[in-house]
């Protein structure tokens, strides 16, 4: 074995320090926010915290997903040697947000901390998330942890005061090479419900033949547990795969999942299909008007055919695509309780059509888009809308780079009701200072449209955010 280099024990020893640095950060953090609790129960006044619409987080994976910032093209001589990255948001609400990320070649680190003050009484939320990650040649190995407190302020003509604190860690080992193998294992806890996925894939692929196999447990705890096991053989050509899948689910079956994707000049041709437990945790943590029982449910089956069409020519783009979906169950959120939260609700032998089309145009340093989808079900669904879209421009010059688009959604129904359809007008506007620093403001529903994410929920108005990005 060679001997370790003074540079590589210099580096160990730095990203210690660092570790270790936002570790004490994070429980200084989370023991002034139990302070904040505390004083507010003195007094008498209920601890109000929730996710709002403008940030937007995958929480069962645990990747901090900031809202998309169209971030300056920095030339890659230049990004050499940076490999830390904070940003700092302050908006209107307040809201305050502090990113930290540290990008190496061996491993990854990154720390977010957020608090918003919420649109509405009881409406506000906390969120600390930290997450590791160390890469080597031929393995992974990753590591995070998510606190969410988040309050539930309830419909405007019924309002609540309760919270909801959840917890969420996932551990993953990933082995690449010679044969790809990875181990999962996601723990949420929300309030005094728990719950554990473990998830296993193997996979082999010799020449153009690939073996894919998978085993996951979900043990929702003292409720019930659900195993589900899947093979597969995939088949790979210059200009296509073919394959499918057996797939069987503890005391609900087995199915055959058939797979084709091919494409063929501008055209595209798919068969997919899937066949799962649902997961709704992530729902349940990150909107403060769902819930989740703790009911058993059945899986979701779905087969879905898609032909599309893609043309790039230069500064233009066009594609357009049409799809045939079968849905043996699938599930949408209603209050079918009358608790004015909305739950899962299957909806079962349903068949939905779908169009969609995307544009986009560059003249000089104008860049002009647009895409919209609509679906057309053989049946009445509620929540989910008739159609959605966005459409805007997008310029850059110089140092500056700004964007300027509406967001459409269609009409969407409920079982005590019908919304209607709604526009929403957004922008950015981003300046480089210097080689390393970005300042950015964006303005959300610049009109301050008002509309209802649910019966009762009021959508956030205007909001206003500024935020530096450093890179060094």
């Amino acid at each position: 074995m060679g001997r370790i280099g003074r540079e590589e024990i210099e580096g160990i020893a730095k990203m210690k320090k660092i570790f270790l640095f936002f570790i004490i950060f994070f429980l200084i953090n989370n023991a002034k926010a139990q302070q904040i609790k505390l004083e507010e129960e003195i007094v008498g006044e209920d601890l109000s915290i929730k996710k709002t619409e403008i940030f937007s987080y995958s929480i069962p994976e645990l990747e901090i997903k900031f809202p998309p910032l169209p971030v300056l093209n920095i030339k890659k001589e230049e990004r050499k040697g940076k490999e830390n990255k904070i940003v700092v948001e302050v908006g209107s609400y307040p809201s305050f947000k502090i990113y930290f990320s540290r990008n190496c070649k061996n491993y990854n680190l990154n720390f977010c901390n957020i608090f918003s003050n919420g649109y509405r009484e009881n409406d506000s939320f906390i969120h600390k998330e930290i997450s590791f990650k160390y890469k080597m040649e031929e393995k992974n190995i990753s590591f995070g942890f998510l606190n969410r407190n988040m309050g539930l302020p309830g419909p405007v003509f019924s309002p609540f005061t309760e919270s909801r604190n959840s917890y969420s860690m996932k551990i993953l080992f990933e082995n690449i090479k010679p044969v790809k193998f990875k181990i999962s294992h996601n723990y949420y806890s929300v309030e005094n419900m728990r719950s554990h996925f473990l998830k296993f894939l193997f996979s082999f692929k010799k020449s153009k033949i690939e073996n894919k196999n998978f085993l996951q447990i979900y043990d929702f705890i003292d409720e019930f547990l659900n195993c589900t096991f899947s093979s597969g053989i995939l088949f790979s050509k210059e200009n296509f795969k073919i394959g499918g899948s057996i797939k069987f689910i503890s005391g609900e079956g087995v199915r055959f999942l058939p797979y084709f994707d091919g494409n063929f000049g501008n055209f595209s041709v798919s068969l997919k299909s899937d066949y799962s437990i649902p997961d709704f945790w992530y729902d349940f943590i990150n909107f403060n008007y769902k819930e989740i029982k703790g009911e058993k449910l059945k899986p979701f089956e779905k087969y879905k055919f898609m032909v599309k069409y893609s043309k790039r020519n230069g500064s233009f783009s066009f594609d357009i695509n049409l799809s045939a979906n079968l849905l043996k169950r699938f599930y949408i959120w209603d209050d079918i309780d009358l608790n004015y939260l909305a739950e899962p609700v299957g909806v079962e032998d349903a068949f939905c059509s779908s169009a969609g089309i995307g544009v986009s145009k560059k003249l000089k340093n104008v860049r002009i888009f647009m895409d919209y989808k609509r679906d057309f079900y053989n049946k009445d669904v509620n929540y989910l809308p008739e159609g959605e879209g966005k459409a805007g421009i997008f310029l850059k010059k110089g140092k500056f780079e700004g964007k300027l688009w509406i967001e459409h959604k269609g009409k969407r129904k409920f079982s005590d009701g019908v919304f209607g359809s709604f526009a929403i007008l957004n922008s950015s506007l981003l300046y480089k200072i210097g080689k390393d620093t970005i300042f950015g403001i964006r303005l959300n529903n610049i009109t301050g449209k008002e509309y209802n994410l649910f019966k009762g929920y009021p959508a956030e108005g205007r909001e206003i955010l500024t935020f530096f990005l450093i890179e060094f």
